[in-house]
């Protein structure tokens, strides 16, 4: 599983790693959980980490700029991508453009019914969706990816052509433009 964002609660991290950790109990053990990005609520995430005994399931990859190799290398090595956010007394979050690019790259994705996300991910068919702090329906959702390849595939393929044919930014770009263009 891979995750790429900034490290601040409403992206969800505790949440992954309550239905991470009911995943392994469960006899999963073989997961992997991959978080790219920083932010300062990382301490905070890792001790979360270490006092429920996931440190041998989770790796912080550290940060890295958008579009490197290094992204590109860990979006090309996941099985499948995952970003519940969760609405926190302070923030909530429209559409995350770590979900976009992981759409777009061909990978399932696993989320939230929160802020825009539903907009772009159709449960079922171009992802999965959770509510929010649902830990036992995220962890139903990572275990269907992890059991069952074709539907990795088939959500994968159906994301990346919902994504490249309605939320590639330059075609929308250019698709304004001929608004204001017609209207001028």
């Amino acid at each position: 599983l891979l995750d790429i964002c900034s490290f601040v609660p409403f992206k969800g991290h505790i949440f992954i790693f309550k239905a991470l950790k009911y995943l392994i109990e469960k006899g999963y053990d073989k997961i992997k959980l991959k978080i790219a990005g920083y932010g300062y609520y990382e301490k905070e995430l890792k001790k979360f980490i270490n006092s429920n005994n996931l440190s041998k399931y989770v790796i912080f990859l550290g940060y890295f700029k958008y579009g490197s190799p290094q992204m590109i290398y860990e979006i090309k090595h996941s099985d499948a991508f995952i970003h519940p956010s969760v609405i926190t007394k302070d923030d909530k979050e429209g559409i995350p453009g770590a979900i976009v690019e992981a759409m777009i790259a061909g990978l399932p994705v696993i989320s939230t019914y929160h802020g825009g996300i539903p907009y772009v991910i159709e449960n079922e068919k171009t992802g999965l969706l959770v509510k929010e702090w649902d830990v036992k329906g995220l962890a139903e959702a990572i275990e269907r990816l992890v059991n069952d390849i074709e539907l990795r595939r088939r959500l994968g393929q159906n994301a990346q052509k919902y994504a490249l044919e309605n939320l590639d930014l330059i075609e929308k770009e250019k698709e304004l433009e001929s608004i204001y263009d017609g209207l001028l």
